[in-house]
C-alpha cells in the first residue's frame, strides 16, 4: 500500500493552548471516527512555543488532504459532543 504524507504548521493563540491541548489528549468519539475515516492511520502533533506542527499518514485511497473532512463534523461545528 501506498502511504500519503501530509504536514501542517499551524500558529496557535497563546490564550487558547491549554485547551487546545486538553482537547487533543482526549478527543471527541466523532472526531476520533472522522479521522478515521478520512484514512487516517498514523498522526502526531507537536508544539514549540505558538507553533503546532501536525504530520499525518494516510492510505493511497486518499484523495486529498485529510483535513477538510473532520473539520466539516458536526461536533467540530458545534464545538463538542
Amino acid at each position: 500500500m501506498t502511504v500519503r504524507r501530509f504536514g501542517q504548521v499551524i500558529r496557535v493563540r497563546p490564550e487558547t493552548i491549554e485547551a487546545d491541548e486538553a482537547l487533543h489528549a482526549d478527543p471527541w468519539p466523532a472526531v476520533a471516527a472522522a479521522i478515521h475515516a478520512a484514512n487516517i492511520r498514523d498522526h502526531s502533533i507537536y508544539r514549540h512555543q505558538k507553533w503546532l506542527f501536525a504530520r499525518s499518514n494516510t492510505s493511497a485511497r486518499t484523495s486529498a488532504a485529510p483535513w477538510p473532512g473532520w473539520r466539516r463534523t458536526v461536533t467540530c461545528r458545534r464545538g463538542g459532543p
